[in-house]
């Protein structure tokens, strides 16, 4: 459709489509994530282990709070 890929079944409110610049995660026709020269756009984000930036993490503990630390490769 117009060079790009749509990808999803019809009706349905999410779609993938993937043109020549990006890859875009659709909800009710609206961009909520993409993928564009190496990096990872998202409106709203739910990490559900942990998130790793560079050699630092935070990472939950198990008495519910959360550490920032260090670390090698998760």
């Amino acid at each position: 459709e117009d060079g790009n890929i749509i990808l999803g079944q019809v009706d349905n409110e999410f779609t993938l489509k993937i043109s020549n610049e990006k890859i875009s995660l659709m909800q009710g026709g609206y961009e909520v994530a993409y993928l564009s020269n190496s990096k990872l756009y998202v409106t709203y984000a739910n990490i559900l282990n942990s998130l790793q930036i560079g050699n630092f993490a935070f990472v939950p503990r198990s008495s519910g709070n959360l550490s920032f630390k260090k670390v090698g490769n998760l």
